[in-house]
Parts: C-alpha cells; sequence; structure tokens
C-alpha cells in the first residue's frame, strides 16, 4: 500500500533493480533469479483480521493487481491503465508506461490494456 503511484512506481522499479543485480553464483538461491511485479491503483477496504486483529485489505482491485503478476514477463513491471494514467500526471518523477497491448489475466479473470513501467 502506498499514499501514491510515484512512490509505487518507484519502489516497484528499484525492486526489480535491486533483484537484477543479486550475484547468485556463489549462493544458495537459484541461478534463474528473477521477479515480475505487477500494479494496479483503486479503493480498498482496510478491514480488521479477526483472528490475529491485524489490519488487513480486501477488494475487487487486490484481486486485480495479483491477476497481473503471474501474466508479466519475468524481470518486468506492469501496470494498469488506471495506473499508467496517474503516472502521466507525475511527470517529474521520470518514470514512463509503455503501452504493451491487450493482456489476458491470470484465470481469466479479465482483458485489459497493460502498460510496461521504466524510468524515462
Amino acid at each position: 500500500m502506498f499514499a501514491d503511484v510515484a512512490s509505487a512506481a518507484g519502489c516497484a522499479l528499484d525492486m526489480q533493480q535491486a533483484i537484477s543485480r543479486i550475484e547468485t553464483t556463489d549462493t544458495e538461491l537459484p541461478l534463474d533469479l528473477a521477479m515480475r511485479i505487477g500494479a494496479h491503483v483503486g479503493p480498498v477496504l482496510a478491514l480488521i483480521e479477526p483472528f490475529k486483529g491485524e489490519i488487513v485489505y480486501w477488494g475487487r482491485e487486490l484481486t486485480r493487481a495479483a491477476r497481473i503478476e503471474p501474466r508479466t514477463p519475468v524481470g518486468e513491471v506492469y501496470v494498469t491503465s488506471a495506473f499508467a494514467a496517474l503516472m502521466a500526471l507525475e511527470p517529474a518523477a521520470g518514470i514512463r508506461c509503455e503501452y504493451v497491448g491487450q493482456v489476458t489475466t491470470a484465470k481469466d479473470f479479465e482483458t485489459i490494456p497493460m502498460y510496461r513501467l521504466r524510468y524515462a
């Protein structure tokens, strides 16, 4: 959860860069260690989880975000058109969104326009 889309975008891209720089040859990590990230923006509900008493987040927008990641190519960050639209309002962030086409999300949840996140 982020307060603004530019912070979320920067975090996602920074995580991708950090993972890509990990040297795995002398570790127990997989040699092909990689990550894919899907991001979306939208309203969610903050609720108290009844067993642990912790705040958890629920809503269709979280489901949408969860369905994007499995369809994102390894090493990439894919975002929805809502995310891309809000990023367009943040030109000083130095992050751009490149249209990649219509993508059917995991479990055939929906087919939506998708964008690749990049540093400008």
